[in-house]
């Protein structure tokens, strides 16, 4: 194929004309296996990364701001957009699935692609998660097409109009295939594996040679087989005294097994940018920081590249000068209660929400005066320090003694 020319002469982080290659030309490590992202997730630390990513950017709820006249912004629900990114995406889809499998494939190969379908006024109507495996992208006359081959193995062409793409770190054009670039780290994990199962399956038997200082009869070596197939049921073999037993194979403890497969999940969990405490279950002290860098560092910058994809590429040339696009980070704290009531506590006292917003949020029923923005007014400029306004003074003066007659 044409796009494996310019793959071996390019490179992946190169800037040309032609198909974007996305994966490395050369390894510094020979021999590493050619991970699918099938064989990929059997990994548990894999599995693990890409199931967090993706439901934390599925979880999190799309919301199309508008503004007003005069200028203000607001939430609108009735556009065509919020139905289409916050309800449902397409025919088969909820919102959830689809920003899921988005993600998946984003995480794994570094793209995730979507075909666009509009009406007839240019407005988008559909989205549709297209595999990053059958596609290519082309850049011809300075113009960006994309080659998608589909279940009939016919191939066909989009442009940059039809294809919502949100790409990984790569050349501005492609993102770079995850996957591809940590080879070396998912072979050696394959293969720690494979030692482990193969040491278990074998009842953590060791190969060794017996050594006789006479020769042994095909009796003799019938019995010895016997008693060393005892081990296999808890047994211990009784051997005669002449006979030594040499090692050929590492055990467990000299091969570093458990170190190297700890290793493995840690090196795995920085290839997504994700802390390793959250993927492996264990308590940590550190945890509810590793949270927050997890949202700050990871999480955030996935949303930002999304919300601009979604606007360059979904909303049209009017959509643009009206809406903006934010997925709501905040929507992680509703698995806590404390944290979510900090937060609307400090919003209400600082006039950033009114109370029927908070009540909204919660699921529950507006009241009754309760739409006014308020905030606390203790605060006071230095120079009116020790200064009473009148109007807080009180209306009356209460005693703790009656007056004498």
């Amino acid at each position: 194929m044409i796009w494996n020319i310019f793959r071996a002469v390019f490179g992946g982080m190169s800037d040309h004309d032609g198909y974007q290659p996305n994966a490395p030309v050369t390894t510094p490590v020979k021999d590493v296996a050619n991970i699918t992202p099938d064989g990929a997730v059997q990994l548990a630390a894999v599995w693990a990364c890409v199931d967090l990513l993706s439901r934390t950017m599925a979880l999190l709820p799309c919301d199309v701001f508008a503004w007003d006249e005069d200028g203000k912004r607001h939430v609108d629900t009735k556009c065509n957009l919020h139905f289409l990114l916050a309800l449902s995406p397409n025919a088969q889809m909820t919102a959830y699935d689809f920003w899921q499998t988005m993600t998946m494939y984003w995480a794994l190969r570094g793209n995730a692609y979507a075909l666009i379908r509009r009406n007839k006024d240019g407005t988008a109507y559909s989205l549709s998660p297209l595999n990053p495996d059958q596609m290519n992208v082309l850049v011809q006359n300075g113009k960006i097409i994309y080659q998608y081959y589909d279940r009939n193995q016919e191939i066909k062409e989009y442009g940059t109009d039809d294809i919502l793409h949100w790409k990984c770190m790569g050349n501005g054009i492609i993102g770079l295939s995850k996957l591809e670039y940590m080879r070396g780290t998912v072979t050696e994990a394959v293969e720690a594996q494979s030692n482990a199962i193969s040491i278990f399956a074998n009842k953590g038997k060791i190969n060794g040679l017996l050594n006789s200082s006479s020769i042994l009869n095909n009796k003799q070596k019938e019995e010895i087989a016997k008693q060393f197939a005892r081990m296999r049921d808890g047994g211990i073999p009784v051997l005669p005294v002449e006979l030594k037993f040499t090692q050929l194979s590492l055990s467990p403890a000299d091969t570093e097994l458990l170190s190297t497969r700890k290793f493995s999940v840690e090196e795995i969990a920085r290839w997504f940018g994700i802390p390793v405490c959250l993927i492996q279950g264990e308590g940590s002290n550190d945890w509810d920081k590793a949270m927050r860098h997890f949202y700050k560092s990871t999480i955030l910058p996935m949303c930002t590249a999304l919300e601009q994809a979604i606007i360059k590429r979904v909303a049209t040339s009017d959509e643009r000068k009206k809406y903006a696009v934010k997925f709501r980070l905040s929507e992680v704290n509703r698995a806590s209660d404390t944290e979510r009531y900090q937060l609307y506590s400090q919003a209400v006292q600082n006039g950033i929400l009114t109370r029927n917003e908070v009540r909204r949020m919660e699921g529950l029923e507006d009241m009754e005066g309760a739409d006014k923005l308020t905030a606390q007014t203790n605060l006071l400029p230095v120079e009116d320090l020790g200064k009473q306004d009148a109007s807080q003074e009180p209306q009356t003066t209460l005693t703790t003694e009656p007056q004498k007659q």
